[in-house]
């Protein structure tokens, strides 16, 4: 027989936003934010491949350029360190927060305006399928299956891996 492709998957029963207002603007603010920030979610471990340091840049320029927006980073990972260091370097103290491992990651993600995955290598990624489950719009760095997920200009946008001037301009 002929290969097929299988691809990654989530549970829709599970991954769906069944939250309330209350919930979803409690969670920003647990974590320093202000319920009118336009909150930019990147779920996943804190490794370099997953281009967290872009998303750092891009988001400092979309600030430069007068956007408001925040930065929640759900997960945690050997690039911590590098990462907060980021952070304070780029004066983005306040306006970034790291939750750490989470349990349950659904309301976090429920509580962002949009998410963005900025890695330099993925397959398929789970990241962007939970975000979309929870109906939240991608903003996607092209590599891996990220065109068989995200249809540009559609459900989301694609940009080329490392291009840290495109997602800030799609953050604004």
């Amino acid at each position: 027989p002929p290969s097929q492709v299988v691809h990654n998957g989530v549970d829709l029963r599970r991954f769906r936003n069944d939250f309330g207002p209350a919930q979803i603007s409690a969670f920003p603010r647990e974590h320093g934010f202000a319920g009118h920030d336009y909150v930019v979610g990147v779920c996943g471990i804190l490794r370099q491949e997953k281009g967290h340091q872009d998303l750092l840049r891009a988001l400092h320029m979309a600030r430069a350029a007068g956007t408001c927006a925040k930065c929640l980073m759900i997960g945690d990972g050997p690039m911590r360190p590098a990462i907060e260091s980021t952070i304070d370097s780029l004066r983005l103290t306040g306006d970034v927060a790291v939750t750490g491992v989470l349990a349950d990651l659904r309301l976090a993600i429920a509580a962002c305006d949009v998410t963005v995955v900025p890695s330099h290598n993925e397959t398929f990624s789970i990241a962007a399928l939970e975000a979309m489950a929870l109906g939240k719009p991608l903003i996607m760095a092209d590599v891996g299956g990220a065109s068989e997920q995200v249809e540009h200009s559609g459900n989301g946008y694609l940009y080329p891996k490392a291009d840290v001037a495109a997602p800030s301009d799609r953050i604004l």
